[in-house]
């Protein structure tokens, strides 16, 4: 797997990159887009429709692939051998999705004196191939001004008209011992306030927005404190610019596409951690999704796998190499055989055979004629033709029939009919993938002959309901396993989750995850330690200074986390056995120049919040923890709440209803006597059936109230 933290470099003019997995092996990445050429030459021609000498429009017809010479790869894999003394092996770097533009980047000025902002204008779309050599097929028709600026970008290459392919991949970001917050409401009201769509941001104002939001406290990133001695601060500063990398990559792959200005050597433009892999030279806003209550919590004390948009860029004129721009570019008059006769081309960007697709078959409607077109694991491409004026307008519809194949991992020998498409292109690429909704999560357990099994759940969810689920079961004989998914659509959810089962007999819980990429590594139960986000609100009232004191332990030496105002820190504290992820704490607070200290508490929630607490009051959050309700079959929760203090005669009561795991609701009670601080509380649930099971009255003391969502 890609190490997404490693640095690419160019051997023998292959650009490579390390894998995470061996250092042994290194992944070649895609080069920079090129025409492809075939025994019948480049696979380019730019028709111009001329008609009574004039130029009324034309057709671009052009294949090009991120291709990389194999004598240039074999030469690249000598000289790594001979650097590491010992066998080298490169091999392609795996793409999951994507697609390439025909595109003018640059300055549009409607009136003279005036400079427009930088503008970016694509003229067609095509599917990129996810398998090397990554190929592209362009069929798009031309206005008449469009012809003049694509012909000017073959004959002289200096205009920034060119092709634009991205394409995603997925890496492995390794732990840096630090916490990082992203709150994707606070961000999407900066951001969607600030920049408007189609927006093209460069590296300073990057730089300027990820400075704003950690202004704007939507983004935070928090140092895991050590209590080992001699602990140089430069790894520390450079364990948070890592983070910073990690986040501000992470927003941008969200919100942004890479764009590289032309003439930029793609190679050139990926280096060390954050340029390379690979964000461009500027960004273009993209996705501004309203987001209600979204927080992500990234614990980067352990490897996490994510995933990259790159960008590979050539303009039309670098495409071209040594070709002859005078031999693509045709006059077609009205007896020219584009205008007599219709051929269409399809492929698939993936096989069908590793898809499980045993076949797709097309039916093609070019006005009155029709015809088949039938696509297999052995025969992926096929082919259409009749004559042009069949259909007056040029256009004609696909209609697809997806037959699953016997031994397909989801709805073996189904057949499954795609939505008719409608276009002019003559050249087609279908992407199966997302046509069929297939998804492909590989899981692979942790290496570790302690943990002799894990049996995981991996649930896909479309809002608060459960689609399907895949049982897989993982051995020390057999530590990687595969769930697919059919009918995945945007704003569906993969949910991972499960059990290991130790040498020892025990079993260590494995906590529900959402998962966007194809690949999760379960977490390791023998990580070593674990992390505890302490943090509080963003408003005191008399409160001057809190301290807490954390340990794993009574024969543990405590860590001292000390807030002089509202914030959040984070400690790693060991965790010599798995199956308990406990800890004390103790909090000490100052108000009004008295001071006063907590007995010690113990817990195991990862986040634990002092909040805005005043000494003379009890303040309890209660937060539901696990799924949504609805999954647990219950339709609400509700908490009863009591404090009393007979000697003052003080009473309080105090009821919250949780409908949905997004709500939290916070009990603040002024105390006659700070020093009392116990409670009671009952949990009382009401099943989706309408049955109602009210739990039995309970002692609290804790600040926060973790409530489990499960209907016992």
């Amino acid at each position: 797997m890609l190490d997404l933290a490693g640095s690419t470099r160019t051997v023998a003019g292959v650009t490579v990159a390390p894998d995470v997995d061996d250092p042994a092996r290194f992944l070649v990445v895609p080069a920079t887009p090129r025409v492809d050429v075939g025994a019948a030459g480049p696979d380019l021609q730019l028709l111009r429709f001329v008609t009574g000498g004039a130029l009324t429009g034309g057709y671009l017809r052009m294949g090009v692939s991120l291709a990389v010479d194999d004598a240039a790869v074999d030469a690249a894999t000598a000289a790594l051998t001979d650097e590491a003394g010992r066998p080298v092996v490169l091999a392609p770097l795996p793409v999951l999705s994507g697609a390439a533009d025909l595109t003018f980047f640059g300055r549009a000025d409607p009136q003279p004196g005036v400079v427009s902002p930088i503008v970016r204008t694509t003229y067609g779309s095509a599917v990129l191939g996810f398998a090397a050599p990554h190929r592209a097929a362009f069929a798009v028709t031309l206005t008449a001004d469009g012809v003049r600026m694509v012909e000017a970008g073959l004959r002289a290459g200096a205009l920034p008209v060119g092709v634009t392919c991205r394409y995603v991949v997925e890496g492995l970001w390794p732990a840096v011992h630090v916490v990082a917050r992203v709150d994707w409401s606070a961000v999407y009201d900066y951001v969607s306030s600030t920049y408007e769509l189609g927006l093209l941001l460069f590296r300073e104002q990057v730089d300027h927005l990820v400075q704003q939001l950690q202004q704007k406290s939507a983004v935070s990133v928090t140092v895991v404190r050590s209590d080992a001695a001699g602990t140089d601060p430069a790894t520390t500063s450079a364990a948070v610019a890592a983070a910073l990398d990690f986040v501000q990559t992470t927003l941008l792959d969200r919100l942004c596409e890479p764009v590289l200005p032309f003439g930029t050597d793609a190679a050139g433009a990926v280096g060390d951690s954050a340029t390379q892999l690979a964000l461009g030279a500027a960004y273009r806003v993209t996705a501004l999704h309203l987001t209600e209550s979204e927080t992500d919590v990234f614990d980067l004390s352990q490897a996490r796998v994510q995933t990259r948009t790159l960008t590979a860029q050539a303009s039309l004129g670098a495409l071209l190499g040594a070709t002859d721009p005078g031999a693509v570019i045709v006059d077609a008059g009205a007896d020219d055989p584009f205008f007599s006769r219709f051929h269409l081309d399809v492929t698939t960007a993936r096989p069908p055979g590793d898809l499980g697709v045993a076949a797709v078959v097309l039916d093609v409607r070019y006005g009155s004629q029709d015809g088949p077109i039938r696509l297999t694991p052995d025969e992926p491409t096929g082919s259409f033709e009749c004559f042009a004026d069949a259909s007056p307008d040029r256009s004609y519809v696909l209609a697809a029939r997806v037959q699953l194949a016997p031994d397909s991992p989801v709805d073996p020998g189904a057949e499954v009919d795609l939505p008719p498409v409608h276009d002019t292109a003559r050249q087609v690429t279908l992407d199966l993938e997302a046509a069929l909704g297939l998804v492909r999560l590989d899981l692979e357990g942790p290496a570790d002959d302690r943990v002799v099994a894990s049996a995981v759940t991996v649930t896909h969810r479309r809002g608060d309901a459960a689609l399907a689920s895949r049982d897989v079961a993982l051995t020390a004989a057999r530590r990687a396993g595969t769930a697919t998914f059919r009918d995945h659509r945007d704003g569906d959810r993969l949910v991972v989750g499960g059990v290991h089962q130790l040498a020892d007999g025990r079993q260590v819980p494995i906590p529900d995850v959402p998962v966007e990429t194809s690949v999760y590594r379960l977490p390791d139960p023998y990580a070593g330690s674990i992390t505890v986000l302490v943090t509080t609100d963003t408003t005191w009232t008399d409160l001057t200074a809190v301290v807490v004191a954390l340990a794993k332990d009574e024969t543990a030496q405590p860590a001292t986390l000390a807030f002089a105002a509202p914030g959040s820190q984070a400690v790693a504290l060991d965790q010599t056995d798995p199956t308990d992820r406990s800890y004390r704490f103790r909090v000490t607070r100052t108000a009004g120049g008295v001071t006063t200290t907590d007995d010690w508490r113990t817990s195991d929630a990862p986040v634990l919040a002092v909040g805005e607490v005043q000494t003379g009051d009890l303040v309890v959050d209660i937060m539901p923890v696990g799924p949504e309700l609805t999954s647990a079959g219950l339709r609400t929760i509700t908490v009863e709440l009591v404090y009393v203090d007979v000697a003052h005669q003080v009473r309080d009561e105090h009821t919250v209803v949780i409908a949905a795991r997004a709500d939290t609701f916070r009990w603040d009670v002024h105390l006659a006597d700070p020093t009392l601080r116990d409670y009671q509380y009952r949990v009382t649930r009401q099943l989706l059936t309408g049955e109602v099971r009210a739990g039995p009255w309970v002692d609290g003391h804790d600040a926060l109230l973790p409530v489990p969502v499960t209907a016992t």
